[in-house]
């Protein structure tokens, strides 16, 4: 062994723990004088939570202890460990620590804190409900839930999912239908009836509030009797007429026992179930036929139109066949034996001429009912503001602007709609500016709404085409209009920005497809073999309003083609 190494292990154990406590003091005195370093920056961290805080606090208060001990006595009972020195952490007195962490915060101990946090939360959420129940019972003093019913009631009357509580000028209508179901269901009589009317004038109300009449004011000694429907819009055939009659009659079991295929043998088994032995056995049936001109234009035999019709010619029960259209010369599509069966008994409706009676189905749709809601004071105040609201000079003058443009019930729901979902806590009452907003929407000029977002292109052929229309060319093509717009722009070259329009013909060809996909343009002959730059095209607009487009949207060199003439 080295003589160094016996020297080091022959120290006595007495003289290394006095050089241990030089290093200790030297280093105690160099922290001491040595000024405080700044504390290092800690990155932001998000707001803590009850269980944070207390581990903020109590970490804190042990950084409080090891600064005491250092600028305290720097003579300790037991020197830090090497492990310790080597992490670079500054060890306190025990006794130091022990006083610093049971000794109390300027704010309170940590178990003290955390029950104080935990109550200013709970404090605040329930400030937050209070406001909440105070936005709930604000100044209108209206219930969501009465609001809520309100909207439903007018919504099912505008929407037409539920029969007003008043036809209005359908008296005579009225009468004349009822006591035409009235001698089928109570008598037993089978006939057939045309309802004929512009669309919106009132026909199918009308129908459905006669047989909920039927419905409601049934009493013991008049029978029951069995609705079956039918649309032109929806049966686009025979057949599946055929299948939705078996569907409402519910025969689906009796057809599918005799494993029945055909239309001939399916037709057969309905018209077998609709006639009865005799009269006394059988069950009122009342088939109603929307766009019924539909069925007769779609299908030249007409075999389901005259096979109803028969039964009712020659039917032991009573079978009524009511059909609903808006063409006059609905009867003359019929064929001659088909018309021979029909009774030519005809229902007249028309739009209301009056304006009176044009408001007074708007006002009887946004009036609510006692059944409506259930609080009395906003039933009275919300009919009082409608009242009001029809009283005023503005709104008066706009519903007369409506009553010129179009006398459609119809639009009047749609103008109504957007008040309607409006209505809410804060506007419990319908808004004067939501109807004004309302009308432009429904009497905006559709043509030109498509028009604002045509590209320069676009509009440079709808000009061509216009000064084609002002020289009585009412039928044109492609290349018609192509020429007239590159005749214009080789004219005006010199104007500035003019030679920029001019584009290539495939270009200018897709272009013009485009007219005629949104319907600016419509053809006027079948597609056939016929090339897309010959096919003859039409207008779908007026050249007004091609002008008025280009005078808001267009440039210089189009407003000055425009006013060219």
């Amino acid at each position: 062994m080295p003589p160094s190494t016996r020297s080091r292990s022959s120290a006595s154990p007495r003289t290394t723990q006095a050089m241990e406590q030089r290093i200790t003091r030297s280093r105690s005195r160099t922290l001491i004088q040595s000024p405080a370093s700044p504390p290092k920056r800690q990155k932001t961290m998000p707001m803590p939570t009850a269980t944070e805080d207390l581990a903020e606090s109590s970490s804190s208060s042990s950084v409080l202890s090891d600064d005491a001990a250092l600028s305290g006595d720097s003579s300790s009972d037991t020197p830090p460990s090497d492990r310790e020195r080597s992490r670079g952490t500054r060890t306190s007195p025990r006794g130091l620590a022990s006083t610093a962490v049971a000794s109390p915060s300027k704010h309170g101990s940590p178990s003290t804190r955390a029950p104080r946090l935990k109550a200013r939360l709970s404090a605040s959420e329930k400030e937050m409900s209070e406001i909440e129940a105070q936005l709930e019972q604000s100044d209108s003093g209206v219930g969501l839930e009465d609001i809520h019913m309100a909207q439903r009631a007018i919504w099912s009357r505008i929407s037409e999912t539920h029969t007003p509580s008043k036809l209005v000028d359908l008296e005579d209508q009225s009468r004349k239908l009822h006591d035409f179901l009235e001698k089928t269901i109570r008598y037993g009589e089978s006939n057939s009836i045309l309802l004929v009317g512009d669309r919106g004038s009132g026909k199918s109300m009308t129908l459905r509030k006669a047989l909920e009449a039927f419905r409601d004011n049934a009493d013991s000694s008049s029978k029951s009797f069995m609705e079956i429907h039918l649309n032109g819009l929806i049966h686009t055939e025979d057949k599946i007429a055929l299948k939705d009659i078996v569907r409402q009659m519910n025969l689906e079991q009796q057809i599918y026992d005799r494993k029945i295929g055909s239309f001939a043998e399916c037709l057969s088994t309905v018209l077998t179930a609709l006639r009865p032995q005799s009269k006394s056995s059988s069950i009122p049936v009342v088939i109603i036929i929307e766009e019924f001109d539909l069925f007769a234009s779609r299908n030249q035999k007409q075999s389901l139109l005259y096979n109803l019709f028969d039964i009712v010619q020659n039917s032991a029960g009573s079978v009524a066949v009511v059909g609903v259209t808006c063409r006059v010369d609905a009867i003359e599509m019929l064929e001659k034996r088909v018309k021979s069966r029909f009774s030519h008994q005809q229902i007249r409706f028309y739009s209301p001429i009056k304006y009176e009676g044009f408001v007074s189905i708007m006002q009887n749709c946004l009036t609510l009912r006692q059944e409506d809601i259930h609080s009395a004071e906003y039933l009275d105040s919300f009919n009082s503001y409608v009242q009001a609201l029809f009283s005023n000079t503005q709104f008066t003058r706009l519903l007369k602007s409506v009553f010129e443009f179009t006398r459609n019930p119809r639009l009047l729901n749609l103008i109504c709609m957007t008040p309607v979902l409006h209505l809410s806590k804060a506007t419990p009452y319908l808004s004067h500016g939501d109807f004004i907003e309302s009308v432009r929407a429904q009497l905006a000029d559709q043509p030109k709404q498509l028009m604002k977002g045509l590209s320069t292109l676009d509009l440079c052929l709808l000009v061509a085409i216009s000064k084609l229309v002002y020289r009585e060319v009412t039928k044109f093509n492609f290349e018609m209009v192509y020429d007239e717009f590159k005749a214009y722009i080789y004219r005006n070259r010199s104007q500035a920005g003019a030679s920029k329009l001019l584009f290539r013909k495939p270009v200018a060809l897709k272009s013009f497809e485009n007219l005629q996909s949104i319907e600016l343009i419509k053809p006027t002959q079948s597609l056939g073999q016929c090339p897309k730059e010959f096919r003859l095209m039409a207008l779908a607009l007026d050249p007004s309003q091609i002008e008025d487009a280009v005078d808001e949207l267009g440039d210089s060199v189009l407003k000055h083609w425009v006013n060219a003439g």
